[in-house]
This record gives C-alpha cells, structure tokens and sequence, in this order.
C-alpha cells in the first residue's frame, strides 16, 4: 500500500501531462510572473508564467517554498532564502505554438494566509534546463494554516441494491488531483481503482461523490490526493485517507412462499380494510381542516372586533437544520411575536404543530394564500440543499442532478415544500410587498427563491430592526407618533427587491426587553455562520445525498 502511493507521488510530481497546464502565445517580451488568489476555491492561486519561448522545450518544473514569521516588508528576495517545501510539480508540455513568448497558466492550492512564499520556476530540454527564475510573493487571505492541515474528511455511503453510492466531503481541501481506491473484505486482495467511478461536485470541488455497483460485504476505500501540495511534509496527514464501511441492503424484507392462497386472501382483506381507513381519514382530516382553520379566522375577527389596530398573522418558514439556526429561528420567533396579534406560527414549534398537525397541509395552503398572512421565509444552508433552485445546476453536476433528504424526517418538513410551492405560484398576485418577506444570514449566502417577486429583503442580523419595522411600521412611531405614509411607503419608487438601504431605526431606549432579545439573535447568528465555517460537513449528520 505504502509503495502504490509513493509510486503515485512520483508520477504526479515528475510525468504530469500538460492537461493542468494552458499555454498563449504572449505579446510582452519580458519575463514575469503573477501569483494571484482564485474567487472560486478556498486558498487556491492563479500562476501564470511568461517567458521566451522554445519549441525544444519538454516540461515546466515549479517548486514553492513558504517562510513563515516573516512581514510583508520582510517578504523579499535573498540567495540565503530557504523555506520548507510546500508545493512541487514539473509537467509535461506539448510546445506546438508558433510566437516568440508564451505564457504558462497553472494553479496551486492550500495557500495559507500571513505567510512569505518563494516561487522557484524553471524549463527542461530533455536533460538540461534553463536557469531558474526567483519570485517571492506575500499572501493574504483569510485562511490560516490550521486551516487545511486540520481539515476532516466525513463520508456518507447510501445502499441502494446492490448500488453503492459513496460522497466525501474534503471540508476546503480541493479534488483537484486525486486516485480512489476500492478496497475488498478478502484478506490480500488488490485494490481496485475506481477513480473513474467518482465525480467532483460542488463550487468549491471539495466533494467527490462515487457511484459503484459492488455485491454486499465490507469494503474499505482509499482516497489519495496528488495535487503538487501533497510534496510537502506540513501536509502529510491529510495526504491520503481511508474509510471503512458495510455495504448492505437498507431493509431487508423476508419472502415466504407458503401458503400462497392464504396469503393473497390475507392480501385483500388487508387492502380492504387500507381503503377504508384511508376514505375514514380524509374525511375526518376534511373536518378538522375546516376545524382548524375556522378556529385560527374566529380568534382573528375576534381581535379584529377588539379596541385597537389588529396586525397581520405571521407564518414563519425555514428548514430544519443544525441546533445553531434552530437557536436562530427561535430567537427570530420571539422578535416576531412583538409585531403580529396573533402567535408566531412556526411548524416545527412544538405547541404550534399540535395545533395545525391534523389538517397540517390545508392549513399551510390557506395561511400561504391569505391576504391577512405575512410569510418570513428564513433561508438556511440546509434549505438548500433540500430545495436548491435550478439556476444553481453547472456543467459539472450529474445530469439527474442530486437529492438531499433528512435521515429522520418530521412530519412538517412536507409543509416546508409546499409552502415554497405555493409562494412562486401566489406571491404575484397578493398586496404588493406586504406578503413576503425573504432572510439571509450574513455571511451565508443562500437565495432559494430567486425568480420569486415582490418581496422584500433582510440579512440578519443588522437588519432585525428594519425587519420589524416593516411589518408593523407603528412599533416604531415618528416624532410627531404617526405612522409612515403607507402610499409612499409601499411605492415602485421605494428599494424594496433588494437589501433594505433605509437606515435601521433606533431601538427604544425604555425597551430593555427588546435589547436583550436583539443581543440573542445576534449572537445566534454569529454562532451560526462561525459554527458552518468551521463545520463546512455538518449536514451529513442530518440529510443523505442521493
């Protein structure tokens, strides 16, 4: 096993191909090189050469050395500067381009912040080379070197038959270069490499999703990268990994083949008996639809018929997800509750789901569609992965795309769904931006209602305030305690698609109660976006990926 990856070491580091290298003509006469941080991948840089170029030239050798504790103004150039190796690569080249300059394209991954790199660069002619380049570049980024090196590798394995689906996820390592092997339960069994079994999913191409058909027992998989950084010791232990798992059918059902008369009679009586309960239950769930919703209109025209202005229900609607945006979603509940008559119903709340579980789906239909109910939409990571909108797709994803589902689901997760449904079919035809109301956390970029409009749009949580303001413009009154001009204030003139660019009201001094539930949501939301960065595969303890 050892001796298989030091020979894939070595191959990658002295026989790449040309395909990870592009190469252009190039107008510029002198020799320079830039060392440019990607917008795509975490801690990937852009390098790109340009040189005199030389038809007998056969391959490009790179070495990048790193020397740490050292500042920007310190970061120059000397012949005593030797740093550990951090990256090596020396790829081949097919030079078939008729210019006198070219320029050589290639990047390299896990560049750590604060730290001075020495960039080494020369080209081989068969046995010679020409003499090296020097280059010394300064990186700042926001990523630290505990950052790769402590990354972990959580996988997922999903049976489905005999239909093996296997998803790592690499936290902010890239799959850029990589072998995977497969590895039997037999004792000196050869590995088999399924490298192409696996697919590279993802914006950030940290998931490598393989997909194998393989008889039931134990397997152990390998992944082994071969990027140019896997030449430097700093990053031995997350070099090449491996994972035990049983593969197995989910739920096995056992088939007896006696007594066959008996049993299709058995059959239809139980089919029988399914209809009938199924007919008793709709039409209890029809009654209690009426129930319920009845219930939930009387106690509105009861409010309405009370002394004082009546505020609109509110519907709150996320997707479950880790216990940091279940704390947000109820910190966010409780401001809510400030600015409606009604309570804030939200479905995975306990008392709130009682209430509405019998007729669960009529409800959602009519709460989605009323004129009376604002629906805060809170858009979590999980939200979407569960409801990932179209324009998300790349070239790259499998054609059927992917499909994320809870491992324990809830009886509400459904209401989420069709509540999404109903918003794009219905959210054109109801008072204009005084019915949806879409949330963003910042630092966490999610929009699974792209194409939705009107609405109107917050990140949590410096625009809790504007929030609550919005929905009940008198909770905040003016000088003279009026409330804004509704005509004005709901106009095409107004920024409403888009984040609020009025500046947030002052909460009210004499109101400690609301500091305090403001000081609550803003440190869930903090806790949430440090908790995501940290655990960028904490899904995977709560949905499976098909």
């Amino acid at each position: 096993m050892i001796i298989t990856v030091l020979v894939l070491v070595l191959l990658n580091g002295f026989l790449s191909y040309a395909e990870y290298v592009t190469i252009n003509c190039s107008n510029h006469s002198e020799s320079n090189l830039t060392f440019v941080p990607s917008k795509d991948v975490a801690g990937r840089y852009n390098i790109n050469w340009c040189t005199e170029s030389d038809k007998e030239v056969t391959s490009w050798e790179l070495t990048l050395r790193y020397i740490e504790n050292r500042s920007e103004n310190e970061c120059q150039y000397s012949l005593m500067m030797r740093g550990p190796q951090h990256s090596f690569f020396r790829r081949r080249l097919n030079m078939d381009l008729n210019c006198t300059n070219v320029c050589f394209s290639t990047s390299l991954d896990l560049i750590f912040n604060g730290t001075c790199y020495h960039i080494k660069t020369l080209l081989h002619h068969g046995n010679n080379s020409t003499s090296p380049s020097d280059y010394v570049f300064y990186a700042k980024n926001e990523f630290s070197k505990q950052h790769f090196t402590d990354s972990q590798s959580p996988v997922n394995t999903q049976s489905n038959g005999e239909h093996l689906t296997v998803h790592w996820f690499l936290s902010y390592i890239p799959a850029s270069e990589y072998s995977m092997d497969l590895f039997g339960d037999s004792t000196g069994q050869l590995p088999k490499d399924v490298t192409d079994n696996c697919t590279v999913v993802g914006r950030r191409q940290t998931e490598i999703v393989c997909s194998l058909w393989v008889p039931y027992g134990d397997y152990r998989m390998g992944l082994h990268h071969l990027a140019p950084w896997t030449t430097g010791s700093i990053f031995n232990s997350i070099t090449n990994r491996e994972y035990s798992f049983e593969h197995k059918p989910e739920n096995p059902v056992p088939v007896t083949h006696n007594n066959s008369g008996l049993l299709w009679i058995s059959c239809g009586a139980l089919a029988f008996v399914l209809t009938l309960t199924v007919a008793l239950v709709l039409i209890c769930r029809r009654i209690e639809s009426k129930r319920v919703w009845m219930q939930w209109i009387m106690q509105s025209v009861w409010k309405r018929n009370s002394p004082g202005m009546c505020r609109g229900r509110i519907v709150l609607v996320y997707a479950r997800d880790c216990p940091h945006v279940m704390r947000l979603a109820a910190a966010l509940r409780t401001l809510l509750a400030r600015v409606t008559d009604d309570p804030v119903y939200d479905v995975y709340c306990p008392e709130r789901w009682s209430v509405v579980a019998g007729a669960a789906g009529e409800w959602m239909r009519r709460a989605v569609t009323s004129p009376d109910t604002r629906l805060v939409l809170l858009q979590t990571p999980a939200l979407q992965h569960l409801h990932r909108a179209t324009g998300d797709l790349t070239p790259e994803h499998p054609l059927l795309g992917s499909v994320a589902v809870y491992r324990q689901p809830h009886g509400a997760d459904e209401l989420v769904t069709l509540a999404l449904r109903l918003l794009n079919e219905t959210a054109h035809r109801t008072v204009q931006y005084r019915k949806f109301y879409k949330i963003t956390v910042s630092g966490l970029e999610v929009d699974v209602v792209p194409t939705v409009t009107p609405y109107r749009s917050y990140q949590l949580p410096q625009d809790a305030l504007v929030l609550l303001r919005d929905l009940d413009p008198s909770f905040f009154p003016t000088d003279s305690d009026q409330p804004p001009n509704e005509e004005n204030r709901f106009s095409n003139e107004a920024p409403l698609n888009r984040l609020p660019s009025v500046e947030a009201p002052q909460s009210p001094p004499e109101n400690p109660e609301l500091n305090k539930e403001l000081q609550v949501l803003q440190e869930a939301a903090s806790e949430l976006v440090a908790y995501v960065r940290e655990n960028p595969a904490y899904l995977t303890e709560q949905l499976f990926f098909i």
